[in-house]
């Protein structure tokens, strides 16, 4: 249907699903937990522009797959090969419904980490591998009116996404706390049995059930990251590299949120994350500029993200936080700033969580002394 054959009331409803403009935030961020583990954070790494995926996609026709290598221990396999026009948005929706997902988990649990066994047998006692979004909620987030038109294609959306997820097969290897060793892990994202389908209920929600493996690796490797719910609004046809970015920034921003180096990373461990952008020795044997062709996607999309709101500031610098000296100012382009750090802060962070965190640690180890005192052999007389 052209836009000419679109009723007036249709119309306007097209309008008001276009792309917030980047220099205005969507709104105050709120953020929710993330239950992550590094085999599906690895995901996010996944390239989304045409010319990245060209660059890593293997296809073989005579068995409908592809293969796409991002870093050297994580493999993703796509069966059933159509395009990957939804790869960046499908992986971003993914991260929605682990979000969606883990307000399944006790409060108590994510605030002091996850107790797998209690958790898995939870999970198998109540079989909550469902996830439910809902439309309203999901119009919502994406700050567009709730309304048919909208709802018609929010489940348009919903089930391309869904299409391209659910022949997503991953490997990589990672430590396992059950075995405690490394394990080769080989993974699915959704539910492939017949009996186990996505669906649309009447009362025009959508239900994705999650893979087993999948669901015993997250419970089992897990920790807790603070997102903002303003991530899943990220446009990623304009800003292909600013979901990576972003997620890394929050996994470091919570994990080191006690420690000195918050807010603190490596320019070239941040570019090893973004896949769009491509490597050194790309660059050097296209004879392209390394600044132009690395470095000012990188700043773009950074900037990108203090603009729509999720970064509060972000700027360059050196080791312990140290500002940039003349000599680096003079000599400004990739060379130097390969070398440099990224100091920044995420908007908005809610540090109420963290200082959660932070008592929790402190009856602990008021815990372990105390039952250290009480171990103590008495001392001879």
């Amino acid at each position: 249907m052209t836009n000419e054959e679109l009723t007036k009331k249709e119309k306007n409803e097209l309008i008001d699903l276009q792309p917030t403009p980047s220099k205005e935030p969507v709104k105050k961020n709120t953020y929710s937990p993330l239950l992550n583990a590094k085999g599906s954070n690895g995901l996010v790494t996944l390239p989304v522009t045409a010319k990245a995926i060209k660059a890593r996609f293997t296809y073989y026709p005579d068995v409908d797959e592809g293969s796409l290598f991002t870093k050297d221990d994580l493999k993703v396999m796509i069966t059933n090969y159509n395009n990957l026009t939804h790869l960046g948005n499908s992986i971003l929706f993914l991260f929605y419904c682990l979000k969606e997902y883990t307000k399944t988990v006790p409060s108590k649990k994510v605030n002091n980490g996850i107790d797998y066994k209690r958790f898995r047998a939870s999970l198998i006692k109540r079989d909550t591998r469902t996830i439910a979004i809902h439309f309203e909620d999901y119009l919502a987030s994406k700050n567009i009116p709730d309304t048919p038109f909208n709802r018609k294609n929010a489940k348009k959306d919903l089930r391309a996404y869904y299409e391209t997820l659910k022949n997503v097969h991953f490997e990589f290897t990672d430590y396992s706390t059950a075995q405690k060793k490394l394990l080769n892990y080989s993974l699915s994202l959704f539910s492939g049995t017949a009996e186990e389908v996505s669906e649309v209920k009447r009362s025009g929600d959508i239900y994705f059930i999650l893979n087993t493996d999948f669901i015993d690796y997250l419970t089992e490797n897990n920790f807790i990251t603070y997102i903002s719910d303003n991530v899943y609004n990220i446009k990623l046809r304009e800003h292909p590299n600013a979901l990576a970015i972003i997620f890394k920034l929050s996994v470091m921003y919570s994990m080191n949120f006690l420690k000195t180096n918050r807010g603190l990373v490596r320019e070239k461990d941040l570019l090893a994350d973004v896949l769009n952008i491509p490597s050194y020795e790309e660059v050097k044997k296209l004879q392209k500029s390394p600044y132009k062709a690395i470095i000012e996607p990188m700043e773009r999309d950074l900037d990108y993200l203090q603009d729509f709101g999720l970064l509060k500031q972000w700027e360059y610098c050196n080791e312990k936080r140290k500002p940039l000296t003349k000599d680096q100012l003079e000599n400004y382009g990739y060379n130097t700033l390969i070398k440099c750090y990224i100091k920044y802060e995420l908007a908005d962070y809610p540090t109420e969580l963290q200082d959660k965190r932070l008592e929790l640690l402190e009856e602990k180890k008021e815990a372990k002394k105390a039952r250290a005192k009480r171990n103590k052999p008495a001392e001879k007389e």
